[in-house]
């Protein structure tokens, strides 16, 4: 690739070193000859830093973490107004075992039934 300024046959310095110049070809008395622009290459780095914020931006933050209980400290909650228990086992409304005084619940259809539950309580979901 040259341009107007270099001898032909030679490599434009600056699009070979990755400064990031584009080429254009520009039709001349001399045939085609290649001229530096800067807009193409302002506008691909415009795309690109767009796209490396949106990927950035994209990744959602970790969720805060989820508190787990032991099986002693959810004996100690049974039977507290304040707690409310929900199974949302897959397998819930046939299983064999259930923890006394929980709610079965679809997990599926969990934005369905979570606004039910008042937000001052403090709810366990067992799914195992």
């Amino acid at each position: 690739m040259w341009n107007s300024r270099e001898t032909p046959g030679e490599p434009v310095s600056s699009f070979m070193s990755g400064i990031g110049f584009m080429c254009r070809p520009a039709i001349g008395r001399g045939g085609v000859q290649m001229r530096k622009t800067t807009q193409g290459a302002s506008r691909y780095s415009l795309v690109a830093v767009s796209i490396l914020l949106t990927a950035l931006f994209s990744i959602h933050a970790p969720a805060a973490e989820v508190p787990r209980i032991d099986p002693a400290e959810l004996k100690e909650m049974l039977g507290n107004p304040g707690v409310a228990i929900v199974d949302v086992r897959a397998e819930a409304a046939t299983a064999a075992t259930r923890i006394p005084g929980s709610v079965i619940e679809d997990p599926a259809a969990y934005a369905e039934w979570s606004k039910k539950y008042p937000t001052d309580k403090t709810i366990v979901l067992y799914c195992s």
